[in-house]
């Protein structure tokens, strides 16, 4: 509860400290697309116009893209089916951009905004993570959010390792903990 809790407040605070008149969530790692419906209910109360991006190979993680204490991972998303997602966020779909492949060879034939209010990434895998953040670390809007899902579990050290090295050379964003494992970036 407390992690969608955390989702839910740091779209709000994006939308409401972004200057972009359209407000762009972006996931990465979507699943069945429980954590973004919290991103959109906060759309919907703090937003006059949104736009979605979400991207996911929405079938199980490619073994070339998990670092060795990763590769348990490897088959655990094989379940995953787009059309599924899409019916459950049905009541969206107006808004929403659906990007199906793997990070990060999918952003090369993706719809990319250019702007992003909010960034969730959550990928089980840090090389993918580490691809995600390049690619829209500059796209984030000042006053924008970046929430990682994966930054303090056990088994994802490799994760946590390259996002604190990623943000220790930025003097324009400040990363903090949370007791939920997951971690907020504030870009100035």
């Amino acid at each position: 509860m407390w992690r969608h809790y955390f989702v839910y407040w740091s779209a709000s605070y994006a939308l409401k400290n972004t200057n972009n008149k359209t407000k762009v969530l972006v996931e990465c790692g979507v699943c069945d697309g429980l954590t973004i419906s919290y991103a959109i209910g906060a759309a919907k109360n703090n937003a006059s116009n949104y736009k979605g991006y979400l991207y996911d190979a929405w079938e199980g993680m490619r073994d070339d893209l998990l670092t060795d204490s990763e590769k348990g991972m490897a088959t655990e998303y094989s379940y995953l089916q787009i059309e599924e997602t899409k019916k459950n966020l049905r009541e969206s779909e107006n808004n929403l951009i659906y990007n199906q492949g793997f990070i990060p060879e999918s952003f090369q034939f993706s719809e990319n905004p250019r702007q992003v209010s909010w960034l969730h990434i959550d990928l089980n895998s840090s090389i993918a993570t580490e691809a995600a953040l390049i690619f829209f670390y500059d796209s984030l809007e000042s006053g924008g959010i970046i929430i990682f899902d994966d930054y303090g579990w056990i088994g994802y050290e490799k994760t946590r390792s390259l996002v604190d090295n990623f943000f220790f050379k930025k003097d324009d964003s400040n990363l903090i903990h949370l007791p939920t494992g997951q971690a907020l970036v504030f870009k100035k």
